[in-house]
Formats: structure tokens, C-alpha cells, sequence
């Protein structure tokens, strides 16, 4: 299987999302990046948008 989603908080330490965005250009398509405000690497407080985003990509994913 292939990489279709990456979910990033843009206040991560561990994983810029400058850095991250980098990475994405790189990678083939179809590829989606979420970014979810104000979220750490470990989505403290950001937990029920972290779950939305996850919930709407395994029911309604972009075909490809």
C-alpha cells in the first residue's frame, strides 16, 4: 500500500512542518497533507480533529 495522508500539527518539534512539506513534494501523487492548527507532535488538545480527519479519509478517501 501507499502513503496517501500525512495528518501534521504545525507546532510539531520533531517534525517541522516546513521540513515535512519538503518531503511531500517529493512524494508521488495522489498524496494529501492535513495540517491541523495548533497542534504538537502528539496532538495534545487536538485530538477529536485529528480523529475527524482520520475518520473522513478511511470512509470517503480520494479516489486514485
Amino acid at each position: 500500500p501507499r502513503l496517501k495522508l500525512i495528518v501534521a500539527g504545525d507546532r510539531d518539534a520533531f517534525c517541522p512542518l516546513a521540513d515535512l512539506q519538503a518531503l511531500f513534494r517529493e512524494l508521488k501523487p495522489p498524496m494529501a497533507i492535513r495540517v491541523v492548527a495548533g497542534a504538537d507532535h502528539f496532538y495534545l488538545g487536538k485530538e477529536p480533529e485529528l480523529y475527524r480527519i482520520i475518520q473522513e479519509q478511511a470512509f470517503f478517501p480520494e479516489e486514485g
